[in-house]
């Protein structure tokens, strides 16, 4: 897929730009870090969580143990309350083919995975997106928002998001009808608009030799998912650094 420009306004296409002109992506993604998974050690867990997902996605056969894995290597706080009480029915692919509601409506699903995923609120919704098609969505989760969002003074740097967190100390995403899933889909489109620049660039994404020898990423192009590393691995810093 392509991204395709109109789908973000210009001023938010300006901040990106602005943004993309102070900061080192690449180095910011080599920084990430949550767990075992480093750029040194290859991100094992992300590596092994793409590969049993992403393979569920394109079967449409993702269940509830693969949701105990996501929330489990996201450290929620209780996993095993996570519960799956309906039809967790997402087509994402035809055959091979990603279906086009995952390039024009990447917010679609959201409300419907809150009805039939119990313990997982909308971060962790973006997780399973997240690994399912790593080459169209990533996460957002709290340090995301805190940073690049607008609901925490003391650590926002960049106003991207209009979404708030419920404290300055992370709590959860919050949610209303004017800002979800609408800033979710934004979210991702920066994701992509910034993965279609870098690769029309000469920045490439240093992918630990894995995902590559996986078949899930192609020799230094940029995926939503890797930007989105490189997001969090700046976030983080900014949150716990004061600067």
């Amino acid at each position: 897929m392509t991204f395709e420009p109109k789908f973000l306004d210009k001023e938010r296409v300006k901040r990106v730009d602005s943004f993309l002109d102070l900061v080192d992506i690449a180095e910011w993604y080599k920084n990430y870090s949550w767990n075992r998974d480093t750029w040194k050690s290859g991100f094992p867990e992300i590596l092994k969580l793409e590969i049993a997902i992403g393979g569920a996605a394109k079967n449409n056969a993702i269940d509830k143990s693969h949701l105990i894995q996501i929330a489990e290597w996201g450290r929620l706080r209780d996993p095993h309350r996570v519960e799956l009480t309906g039809n967790l029915d997402i087509p994402f692919y035809d055959e091979d083919t990603i279906f086009e509601w995952v390039e024009r409506y990447p917010g679609m699903h959201l409300d419907r995975l809150s009805k039939v995923i119990t313990g997982f609120g909308p971060t962790y919704s973006t997780k399973l997106l997240r690994f399912a098609v790593p080459s169209e969505f990533g996460a957002l989760d709290t340090r995301l928002v805190r940073v690049f969002g607008r609901g925490d003074s003391k650590n926002k740097k960049i106003d991207f998001l209009k979404l708030a967190v419920q404290s300055s100390n992370g709590g959860s995403i919050k949610t209303s009808r004017d800002t979800w899933p609408s800033e979710y889909a934004i979210w991702i489109n920066i994701l992509r608009y910034i993965a279609h620049k870098l690769n029309d660039s000469s920045i490439l994404c240093p992918h630990p030799e894995g995902f590559v020898e996986a078949g899930l990423r192609e020799d230094g192009i940029w995926q939503c998912a890797d930007v989105e590393m490189a997001l969090f691995s700046y976030a983080t810093h900014c949150i716990y650094s004061g600067k």
